[in-house]
């Protein structure tokens, strides 16, 4: 389900970074055990990062109100304002996300953090999804 989120974290004197943006809980788990970097974001040799990123330690849900979220996302897109830490991250081209498109379901997550699990699951799930696409295709052309 799709939710509206505000992002914010504190670099002290250096300042902070916030934002607001649509996404879903599922897709915010797989960012969950990794490093969020963002480069120069705070100015020349700024060099922010968050180690370790937990989204419900960054991320407050603002409204879960559907018509709405989708009312926002037709005017402004699902980056609302700011900084989206999903931007600042390719889970795809993670090792636990490539480990589980490897995968078969009859396989064992071999992850423990939640995080590496969530992105193992999605490789697994999107390797299912391949598959079955890549069957109706082979269908359709006999």
């Amino acid at each position: 389900m799709l939710k509206l989120f505000r992002f914010e974290v504190d670099y002290g004197r250096s300042g902070s970074l916030d934002g607001l943006f649509v996404s879903t809980e599922e897709n915010l788990n797989l960012l969950n055990d990794t490093t969020i970097y963002f480069g120069e974001a705070l100015g020349k040799h700024s060099e922010v990062w968050i180690d370790n990123f937990q989204w419900n330690e960054y991320c407050t849900v603002v409204s879960e109100d559907e018509e709405k979220i989708k009312w926002l996302i037709e005017i402004l897109g699902y980056n609302v304002s700011g900084f989206n830490p999903e931007d600042y991250y390719e889970y795809y081209d993670s090792e636990e996300y490539q480990d589980g498109f490897d995968s078969t379901p009859e396989d064992d997550c071999p992850y423990e953090l939640d995080g590496e699990c969530a992105r193992w699951f999605k490789g697994l799930h999107d390797r299912l999804i391949h598959n079955a696409e890549c069957e109706d295709e082979e269908e359709s052309e006999d």
